[in-house]
């Protein structure tokens, strides 16, 4: 694996350098690897755990400086797309009378694998070519459902791999099956080839590249890289064999009638010369499996996204100029942001960040007693903000192991490769908080004659309340202790401000009393 980048300074690069370098562990449960399980039930890769672990035992707590990922790089401009025609013949496409109103699990002579006419999409196996219906099939992944009439209904990412890079992608291309060629394109209305893969690699993955099929190469061939639209990730194609191709990746055609120049292709080696320059490339797709791809076609048979296969264009004077792997499963992810640790009962603290859209997951760790260890895995994204006006999309996570006193957490972003190895990102700022009640609610301070009434809401495992304060002129101290949510203060002050702080408490297996969080402060007189 590449060694990872980390922006900021020389020291934790060459750190994370080591740390990662040649790091694979299987995510799933299910694996044969040789894992183990946290208090959150997923398993973690014991090779990768130990390389963590010995990061953060020589870890530099200052180097962890909140602000070493902002983005340095400038996006790419978008400039005006150039004509992109190409002429060959698809296999022909049925009509919907291809469908028999009605016929459930029959064969017939047609196309097999994925196919669609106009926006639905039919499978038929290629074994048995039966074509599916009222039935799921799990592809790459994904959950196809089809319908009684044999169109697909909906399509869902399996369980687990909602986050999975090439999932995404795929998943964007489904989405835009239907869709009309138009030159030039009307994103994400209608397409043309080059900005159909663009647009896909956008969405799916914040993969910024340009318009234009010929340009997605010249920028190859110039050594430029993509860049994520919001995370400042450079993601570096990557040219592939045939035999190699995954889904997500994608396949360049070019006309050689086009082309110009007899030079050597830096990134296609192997190609023959004379080298296709970059307005010789005529059509690029997105490779589905099965040699099937997506694809924004324009030709005399069909216009618009289709599935279609990867055909030979010879005919029709094009050719294929190479496989290109633009999902890279090592790059350096920058860390979390908005990562929070706070008190959530006995033995209990919440986790809490915001989500990137482009990370597969998240590892958890946390320093207990002095000690490291991983703690839990999770993939799940939540709506933190529960006010309909602003959507704030995040990750939360309970421990119910933490201790009184306190213990140290830090969060790794991942992204997993198509075998579901993990790769790790850069590490979070370290955030710390102890498992106690958290700070009363809705404290309250109503004056009465001659005392004053406190009120407030319970704490989450609360046994009991102290009361501090300072009455009047006096200093600050302990007042009382109620198991109730009230308390009245009969020695309160009339000509004196009176304040006021809640702590919940607990007690410990000694029967020690473990106070929680201070409230907020109120204050008043008695009248």
């Amino acid at each position: 694996m590449k060694h990872r980048r980390i922006l900021s300074m020389l020291v934790v690069v060459l750190v994370i350098s080591i740390l990662f370098s040649n790091v694979v562990a299987d995510e799933e449960p299910e694996s044969e690897q040789s894992g183990f399980e946290s208090s959150s039930g997923m398993e973690i890769d014991e090779g990768l755990n130990q390389r963590i672990l010995e990061y953060l035992e020589n870890l530099d707590e200052e180097d962890l400086d909140p602000n070493r990922n902002e983005d340095r790089y400038d996006h790419y401009s978008d400039e005006e797309i150039y004509r992109q025609w190409y002429q060959d013949e698809l296999e022909n496409r049925v009509n919907s009378d291809y469908i028999p109103e009605g016929e459930t699990g029959s064969s017939k002579s047609g196309p097999t694998g994925f196919y669609s006419i106009g926006s639905d999409i039919y499978y038929t196996d290629p074994v048995t070519e039966v074509r599916y219906c009222n039935t799921t099939l799990t592809y790459e992944h994904i959950v196809f459902t089809f319908g009684s009439d044999y169109k697909v209904t909906s399509i869902v990412p399996q369980y687990a791999y909602f986050s999975n890079r090439r999932v995404k992608v795929m998943l964007e291309a489904f989405n835009q099956i239907g869709k009309p060629y138009m030159l030039p394109s009307n994103v994400p209305n209608s397409f043309t080839c080059g900005s159909f893969v663009a647009y896909v690699f956008l969405e799916s993955l914040g993969v910024h590249m340009r318009a234009g099929s010929g340009q997605q190469i010249e920028d190859i061939e110039n050594g430029h890289t993509c860049i994520d639209n919001n995370t400042a990730i450079r993601l570096t194609p990557e040219a592939i064999a045939e035999s190699d191709l995954l889904p997500g990746d994608v396949i360049y055609w070019y006309s050689p009638s086009c082309a110009t120049g007899n030079v050597f292709c830096p990134f296609f080696s192997d190609h023959p010369s004379p080298c296709p320059l970059y307005h010789g490339i005529h059509h690029s797709a997105i490779y589905i499996g099965n040699g099937q791809v997506v694809e924004a076609a324009h030709n005399n048979s069909v216009s618009g996204v289709i599935v279609g296969d990867i055909r030979d264009m010879t005919a029709s004077g094009l050719y294929i100029y190479g496989y290109v792997r633009y999902i890279n499963e090592d790059v350096t992810l920058p860390a979390v942001t908005g990562l929070s640790a706070k008190p959530a009962g006995k033995n209990d603290v919440e986790l809490q960040w915001l989500a990137n859209k482009y990370t597969d997951g998240y590892l958890i760790y946390a320093r207990k007693n002095g000690v490291y260890g991983y703690f839990a895995m999770t993939r799940d994204i939540i709506d933190l903000d529960s006010t309909e006006s602003n959507v704030v999309l995040g990750c939360l996570v309970l421990d119910q192991t933490a201790s009184f006193t306190g213990d140290d957490y830090y969060v790794f972003p991942y992204v997993t490769d198509y075998y579901g190895t993990v790769y790790p990102g850069d590490v979070s700022v370290m955030v710390t908080a102890a498992g106690i009640c958290p700070a009363v609610t809705n404290l309250a301070l109503i004056p009465q004659s001659g005392s004053i009434r406190l009120t407030w809401n319970s704490s989450t495992d609360a046994e009991g309340y102290l009361i501090y304060g300072i009455r009047g002129g006096g200093t600050y101290g302990y007042i009382s202790m109620t198991t109730g949510t009230t308390y009245t203060d009969t020695l309160a002050s009339s000509t004196q401000l009176n304040r006021y702080w809640v702590f919940p408490y607990f007690r410990d297996s000694n029967n020690q009393i473990i106070p929680g969080e201070k409230s907020v402060e109120v204050n008043g007189l008695a009248y």
